[in-house]
């Protein structure tokens, strides 16, 4: 059960990389709406704390990117090829975008 659960996060998790909600590949137009919101917010508090807005970017960053993969890769567990699966995620979002199917009926 734990590495079926495992396989359609790693999956979700490409899939999601890939659409823009996680900035790792931050082209999707949700993952720049989203990001532009994080931005804001990060630059508000670091001007409040005291710090360079740069620099805590590049902290919320690191932890946006790596914090979901890692998570899903401890849920995942060894028994998963996690690698394997993600790829499938980037694939499978690569075969939604090309088949022209938007949530908003067919392009």
């Amino acid at each position: 059960m734990r590495a079926n659960i495992g396989r359609i996060l790693c999956f979700g998790l490409g899939f999601l990389f890939m659409a823009g909600a996680v900035p790792l590949f931050n082209f999707g137009a949700a993952g720049k709406q989203v990001w532009a919101v994080v931005e804001a917010q990060v630059t508000v508090i670091a001007n409040a704390i005291g710090i360079w807005p740069w620099l805590a970017m590049w902290i919320v960053g690191a932890f946006a990117i790596g914090g979901p993969l890692a998570l899903v890769w401890l849920i995942a567990g060894k028994q998963v090829n996690r690698t394997v699966w993600f790829l499938y995620g980037l694939a499978g979002y690569g075969v939604w975008w090309f088949s022209g199917y938007w949530p908003l009926g067919k392009s």
